[in-house]
């Protein structure tokens, strides 16, 4: 690093370089002119720093530092100073040396953690918070900062104690506020503990833009979505750069239907990391160019919900192109393969790289599968009415059907009660299993998970508790290739918010999918269909976390209709 290697041949110089030919202070009135005269040079750099004048304060530190080397404040200085300019190595350098002369240094240690924190940083970022806190308990930012980096490791609980201690320590400290309500709102669904902290965040400081930005977000999670659009224009308004706004600003306006606008916004996920995680290839992004002669590489993003309902465009995609070559989750492969037989599926590109897998070669461009839509999805009715764009196994979905036929009741209907993960909001995309009473209790009807987490003892306790039986085959949910053939031989799905819902509504199955009452963006705002699955009926929470009432009209829906039609006159239409 240049400037560790400059500070330390200044070192080197004076220890091995014979004394100046100066005079010595002779008095300790002479130590004392030195000293003032040291920290009038210090000062007069933090002014240059403050005016923004950052030539001028890194000039007079070079000079400050050469009479007091292992002065631990101006190394700090210097290292902030580089820092806005962007020479992080530098000041890593700086910090690192500030950290030296004096261990204990909290500051240093939470500056080197921010740089490590920052893109392209280093995996130390964690160690420098906690070395920070060590030296100082009460530092809020240190605090803020590793509640920050919890979250991105998914310790959410501890990012909790954080981002809480940091409010203790500063109740005026208006990020800390806003992280913590933004965590709780948005990640575990405390939406009563999150609003008095979103709201004095607010508050406090209504002109920050990381503050308005968990606004904006948290009205979303509200379903405000107009003010939340409103908001991310002021913030894009104010900085053009920024993606987050951006990408939040299309998430609204796609719950909205606004599909042209709502794809344009969501093609800034690719800058803004999330839920996007950026791929580089030997050939260039497809830019909605013809494709007359071209091969042309999808691959894949995010998790299987998502590569499945972006997959309905690929039919759209191979309609223009010589040859495409599609990426998808290695449990998906068998299925697309089955469905795209024209194109070349493979599951490796992602984990391999492109350069192991010789069905990549030769691309002559590629997209990102959550593109597709940006080019084929612009308004509502570039949605196709379909009954099902993938096909599961045809003797898989036969055997099951035998298997399935072996069950009393006339229905066979596949449910699920479990969807998300702590980082995808479980707990309201969730409905514990004796919430389901009324839509099991029918003599007409055999039930059979298709809960992909481990549900066995589930099942078992409300056999005890209620004589229900719910039929569950492990191997159907362990080989993903006969979890679709299952969903497929079924008559109905009911489901909560998971992947289940895309699978069957891919198939073009009857799927009635129970959906909190802010729902995610996928799901729109309003209605009982998707443009997505024409198949599929939606089922909306009126209050949040009430789920008896939807529970309630299912139950009544499974009663009045037959079985022949079990998802209305027009299923499937």
């Amino acid at each position: 690093m240049r400037l560790l290697k400059k500070i330390s041949s200044w070192l080197l110089e004076r220890e091995a370089a014979p004394a100046p030919i100066r005079g010595a202070p002779s008095s300790a009135t002479d130590h004392t002119v030195e000293r003032e005269a040291y920290a009038r040079l210090v000062r007069e750099a933090a002014e240059h720093r403050a005016a923004g004048r950052l030539a001028e304060a890194e000039r007079v530190l070079i000079d400050a530092l050469r009479e007091r080397h292992d002065d631990a404040e101006a190394l700090l200085l210097q290292g902030l100073v580089l820092k806005q300019q962007r020479r992080l190595e530098e000041a890593v350098d700086s910090f690192l040396l500030a950290a030296h002369f004096r261990p204990d240094f909290a500051e240093a240690h939470y500056q080197l953690g921010l740089i490590a924190s920052s893109p392209g940083g280093s995996a130390d970022a964690e160690q420098h918070y906690r070395r920070a806190l060590g030296a100082d308990p009460h530092h809020a930012k240190a605090y803020v900062a590793l509640g920050a980096l919890l979250v991105e490791r998914e310790s959410l609980d501890e990012a909790v104690d954080c981002f809480r201690k940091a409010v203790g320590i500063d109740p005026d400290y208006a990020q800390a506020h806003s992280n913590l309500g933004l965590l709780m709102a948005a990640r575990l669904d405390r939406f009563a503990e999150a609003a008095p902290h979103l709201e004095k965040a607010w508050r406090l400081a209504p002109d920050d833009p990381d503050v308005m930005c968990n606004w904006a977000m948290y009205l979303q999670q509200r379903g405000e979505l107009a003010e939340s659009i409103a908001l991310c224009d002021r913030l894009i308004e104010a900085d053009a750069t920024d993606p987050i706004p951006r990408l939040n600003r299309g998430l609204a306006r796609l719950k909205m239907g606004d599909f042209s606008r709502g794809w344009v916004d969501y093609e800034s996920r690719k800058q803004a990391g999330w839920p996007y995680v950026a791929r580089t290839f030997p050939f260039p992004e497809w830019k909605g160019e013809t494709l007359a002669g071209r091969k042309i590489l999808v691959h894949a993003e995010q998790g299987l919900g998502d590569q499945l309902m972006f997959s309905s465009c690929i039919p759209d995609l191979m309609a223009m192109a010589k040859h495409c070559v599609i990426e998808c989750a290695p449990k998906l492969e068998a299925l697309f393969r089955r469905s795209f037989p024209a194109a070349t599926v493979t599951s490796s590109a992602k984990t391999a790289g492109w350069e192991s897998d010789e069905k990549l070669r030769g691309s002559d461009c590629y997209v990102a599968m959550g593109s597709l839509p940006f080019y084929f999805r612009k308004g509502r009715d570039a949605f196709p009415v379909h009954r099902g764009h993938l096909r599961a196994d045809p003797q898989g979905t036969a055997a099951w059907r035998r298997r399935l036929a072996d069950l009393p009741g006339k229905r066979k209907v596949g449910i699920a009660w479990r969807g998300g993960a702590s980082s995808t909001r479980r707990s309201v995309r969730s409905v514990a299993l004796d919430h389901w009473l009324p839509i099991l209790r029918r003599a007409d009807t055999s039930f059979v998970s298709l809960q992909y987490m481990d549900s066995r003892e589930e099942i078992e306790q409300i056999g005890r508790d209620h004589g229900i039986q719910i039929h569950h085959w492990p191997e159907a949910i362990d080989d993903y290739d006969q979890t679709a053939a299952l969903v497929s031989a079924l008559d109905l799905v009911v489901s909560v918010d998971t992947t289940i819902v895309h699978l069957g509504g891919a198939f073009g199955k009857p799927v009635w999918v129970m959906v909190p009452a802010v729902a995610e963006w996928r799901y729109l705002q309003t209605g009982e269909r998707l443009p997505w699955y024409p198949a599929v009926r939606v089922f909306r929470q009126t209050l949040p976390g009430e789920w008896g009432p939807v529970i309630e009209r299912i139950a009544s829906e499974l009663d009045r209709l037959p079985v022949e039609n079990v998802n209305g006159p027009d299923a499937g239409a």
